[in-house]
């Protein structure tokens, strides 16, 4: 086992902390030595012992009492794990593992929570300005397989917040541009690319096929394109995930939680056409209401978190028969309960 906490003094004592918990030990050679040693990863076995050398005199009661505590508080990680990562694999992804040691119980170990992303597969729908940033987080987080989803080329105006284009990029497909980009950055992650216009939920069922989650990060056409994801999501059975406008969710699964149709019609309110409205073709020039690289940046994490804690079972999703919605400082935390609606035209009858 290894001591993963941060120790402080205090005083006469020593303060261990470790994520909201605390443990508090007189401050003494002997505790000093002995938590040095733990945070090496030496066997405790091997600690406790007389006096030698620089070693003070630390008998096994005090040893087994002390470690006993550090357990109590989620401070000790495992080492004897089995696991199949190699050491390269270890290098690169030595932070994640260290995030999911504290997490490890029923979801298995750190290297189980990890294995499970690294085999997992993401059909990502839109790479522009939020789409881009969910793709780089992807493949930060060590996703297995990533699909990309667009027909658009690359323009300058798509700069000022995409994570993965620049001035050589511009008037390329944003699918490939994106591919080449994640490639050099993560040479393991094996990427599909499909430039084609999403035009109705059997093209989402129909790519979507083999995947093991859904994200739909596209804005065309205005609120359609979300039940098609939706409704594409309840063809092929996969599970999906929306994004962008000021909402992260619902994480969709079908048959079992509420998505993105629930929500549309859960804004409806009586009497009002303005969810008729706002789909009819536009008759009018219309202008991009325009972005900053914080919103899609800040979005996409939250997006990436939801989508890592479903695929690895590290904790359940925050946006299951709910969605996060933006407040006056971007995503505050708000989580909307949203249950399956009787009159959503997508999942309503299943």
């Amino acid at each position: 086992m290894r001591q993963r906490a941060q120790v402080l003094v205090d005083g006469d004592d020593l303060l261990v902390l470790m994520r909201g918990r605390a443990l508090k030990t007189a401050d003494s050679v002997e505790t000093r030595w002995l938590l040095t040693r733990v945070c090496e990863g030496v066997d405790p076995v091997q600690i406790a012992g007389p006096a030698t050398g620089d070693r003070p005199a630390i008998t096994a009661e005090v040893v087994q009492s002390t470690v006993a505590d550090l357990e109590a508080i989620g401070a000790l990680e495992r080492l004897d794990v089995d696991h199949q990562q190699t050491p390269d694999d270890i290098g690169r992804n030595a932070r994640t593992l260290e995030f999911l040691s504290t997490l490890e119980g029923a979801a298995g170990s750190r290297f189980d929570m990890h294995a499970r992303v690294a085999r997992s597969s993401v059909l990502l729908i839109g790479t522009g300005g939020l789409g881009s940033w969910i793709a780089y987080g992807l493949a930060a987080a060590g996703i297995g397989r990533l699909g990309l989803c667009d027909p658009d080329t690359v323009d300058l105006s798509n700069l000022n917040r995409s994570i993965l284009f620049d001035r050589d990029s511009v008037g390329t497909l944003k699918v490939e541009a994106a591919r080449d980009r994640l490639s050099r950055f993560s040479p393991d992650l094996r990427v599909e690319v499909f430039a084609e216009r999403v035009e109705g939920p059997e093209d989402v069922a129909r790519i979507g096929e083999g995947f093991d989650l859904i994200i739909g990060a596209a804005d065309r056409p205005h609120r359609r394109i979300r039940r098609w994801v939706a409704g594409g999501s309840l063809r092929c059975g996969v599970p999906s995930l929306q994004a962008g406008g000021g909402r992260i969710g619902p994480l969709y699964i079908p048959g079992e939680t509420s998505c993105a149709g629930c929500l549309q019609a859960s804004l409806v309110l009586p009497g009002s056409r303005m969810d008729v409205l706002a789909e009819q073709p536009p008759e009018f020039p219309t202008r991009s209401p325009g972005s900053l690289a914080p919103f899609p940046a800040a979005e996409s994490g939250m997006v990436v978190l939801e989508a890592y804690r479903y695929l690895s079972k590290m904790a359940p999703p925050a946006t299951v028969n709910g969605y996060l919605s933006e407040g006056p400082n971007l995503f505050d935390g708000k989580r909307v309960e949203l249950n399956p609606h009787p009159a959503c035209s997508v999942c309503g009858t299943q």
